[in-house]
């Protein structure tokens, strides 16, 4: 198994130790919605959301997956909070429901991906955590929207295909 390191960072931009150079690229959504990224807008955001969920598609489809099952999931998010992310804008141009949406969600739940589409922008946006299994292939979300595919080698064309969307797709050394 190998794993690939999936984000929107250029490694061009990585100094000698892998690290990532550009401190004037959002690393969040909440860079976009307090204005720390005065070029990103929402719509950007939107645009760079879209590429991530993508990218597990095509993943999904070399692979001839049909669905990804929760696990590790970590629901941090209160009904409270939920109204919160509603008004702050975290959830705009979503149509989520707390009850129907995350309450509902618990480890071992199979998710085909109309459902996988919703949550994995929700774990983007940073309102729940888990890894996506499937028996050879586990998709996991990191700190500063890196996306994390551990499985068999990807083909040149999914590679391709994900590089197509706007990010870029690094083999990482265990």
């Amino acid at each position: 198994m190998v794993t690939y390191r999936i984000s929107k960072y250029d490694p061009a931009k990585r100094d000698e130790l892998g690290h990532y150079t550009d401190l004037n690229e959002w690393t969040s959504i909440s860079d976009i919605l307090n204005g720390a990224d005065k070029q990103a807008t929402f719509a950007r955001y939107e645009q760079e959301e879209d590429a991530y969920v993508a990218a597990v598609a095509a993943v999904m489809l070399e692979k001839e997956i049909e669905y990804l099952q929760v696990n590790g999931l970590e629901l941090f998010t209160t009904a409270e909070d939920f109204e919160d992310y509603k008004k702050n804008g975290r959830l705009q141009n979503m149509d989520v429901d707390f009850e129907k949406d995350l309450k509902a969600l618990q480890n071992g739940l199979q998710l085909s991906f109309p459902q996988l589409d919703k949550v994995i922008r929700l774990i983007l946006r940073e309102t729940v955590w888990m890894q996506l299994i499937h028996q050879n292939l586990e998709v996991s979300f990191g700190y500063d929207y890196y996306m994390y595919i551990k499985g068999s080698v990807l083909l040149p064309d999914t590679l391709q295909q994900i590089e197509q969307l706007g990010l870029y797709a690094e083999l990482q050394v265990n």
